[in-house]
Order: structure tokens, then C-alpha cells, then sequence
């Protein structure tokens, strides 16, 4: 079941020159695609602009009158036809980092980011535990490897992790507790973290493919985590 995205008290974002980049283009691909440019509607104003004020003219015989209220109708349905459009939203089941393994191998801060969210991190949380999610939001910043390897490393915290812990004290701030302890070497670590791989633009998804290549798609962009 999808999950709304997960909060730190802090307010903590992760900021990336490269990732920033990636989702700007796609969500540009995607309201490039899907925006109505209102040219039909704009031409039948036009015509229906040039009819009125011809009747005008044969019937009045006012050149001001067939010009003026033509033109007050024409610009009025401008307005309501260019204020009307919307751009297309993404799809639901949409991700955008699918070509380079999917959302979960960025890095772990982006578990908390609003920008990749809708861009195919929802997908890869939808299945894990929301204990395990929350816990892992609060250790995003620490850890330095991908989403994916933060929510493993938060899987098997919990596995080793006593359950009945402090008496009253729950059990999202266990995990954030033990998490924190294997991260400083202070406890049972699983397993030591490998750190995200460089994110490049890559390939398109097929969504995007009407779309033109970003400068640069031969060169790697490493990614570094701006860290506040």
C-alpha cells in the first residue's frame, strides 16, 4: 500500500545538482507532453471574431462597432481558453529512474524529498513497513549508501533488534536508536553499507521518448548530498 511520504523533525532536504537536473527534465518532458496548446480553440475564436464583426459591419454599418466588439469577444475567449488549460499530471505508477534500477538506487536522503516522490520513490516504498519507512527517514541523512540499501539495513536492524526494547518506547525510535549506534560503530551492524552509484541521464523511459536527449547523456554526473 503506498505511503505518504515520510517526514524528518528537522525538516532535512537532500540537494544533488544531478538528480535536481533529472527530475526537471522529466517533469518538463511530462508537461511538454501532456499540455494543451489551445491552438484549435484560438483559431475558432478567430473565425468566430471575423463572422460577428462582418455582421456588424453589413448591418450597422459602424466600422468601430465591427471592430471593437470582435475584438472584446475574441481577447474575452483568449482568457477563458488559456486559463482553463492544465498540465498533464504524471502517472500513478510512473518512474522515471526505472532505466538506471529504479528510484530506490538514489541516494538514501531521497527518501524524505518531495521531488522524487511522485517520480517513482512511492512505488519502491509501497511495500515496506511503515515502522520500517519512518525509522528509516529519521537515518537517511547518516547513511551513505542508496534508498534501497538504507531499507535493508533498516530490514535487518529490526531482525536483530530486541522488540520489547525500553519499557513504553516505540518502536520506530528502536530502530532509529540501534540504527544509529551500527552507523557509529557503537553496535551490531549487519552489514557495512556500500555507497550509492553514480547517477548518469541514461536512457529514456518510453513515456519520455518524443522527448530530445539531455546534453551530456555520455558523461557520468556523480552524485553528492548536500548535507545541512
Amino acid at each position: 500500500m503506498p505511503h505518504q511520504i515520510p517526514a524528518r523533525p528537522d525538516g532535512w532536504q537532500p540537494r544533488s545538482s544531478a538528480v535536481d537536473t533529472i527530475v526537471g527534465h522529466y517533469r518538463a518532458a511530462v508537461a511538454a507532453e501532456g499540455k494543451p496548446d489551445g491552438s484549435g480553440e484560438l483559431a475558432a475564436l478567430l473565425l468566430l471574431a471575423v463572422v460577428v464583426g462582418g455582421g456588424l459591419w453589413i448591418y450597422t454599418g459602424s466600422v468601430v462597432l465591427a471592430t471593437v466588439v470582435p475584438l472584446v469577444l475574441a481577447g474575452g475567449g483568449a482568457l477563458v481558453v488559456l486559463g482553463s488549460q492544465r498540465p498533464t499530471s504524471l502517472p500513478a505508477d510512473v518512474d522515471v529512474f526505472a532505466s538506471r534500477g529504479g528510484a530506490g538506487t538514489l541516494p538514501a536522503g531521497y527518501l524524505v524529498s518531495p521531488g522524487v516522490w511522485d517520480l517513482g520513490m512511492r512505488q519502491r516504498t509501497a511495500s515496506v513497513a511503515g515502522t520500517h519507512l519512518q525509522a528509516a527517514a529519521q537515518l537517511c541523512r547518516e547513511y551513505p549508501g542508496s534508498v534501497n540499501g538504507l531499507l535493508e539495513f533498516v530490514a535487518r536492524i529490526d531482525a536483530v533488534t530486541d522488540s520489547r526494547g525500553a519499557e513504553g518506547q516505540p518502536r520506530v525510535e528502536q530502530l532509529v536508536r540501534a540504527g544509529a549506534a551500527a552507523l557509529a560503530g557503537d553496535g551490531p551492524a549487519p552489514a557495512r553499507p556500500a555507497r550509492a552509484r553514480p547517477v548518469s541521464p541514461g536512457p529514456q523511459p518510453p513515456i519520455f521518448h518524443q522527448q530530445s536527449r539531455m546534453p551530456g547523456t555520455t558523461t557520468q554526473m556523480h552524485v553528492s548530498v548536500g548535507r545541512r
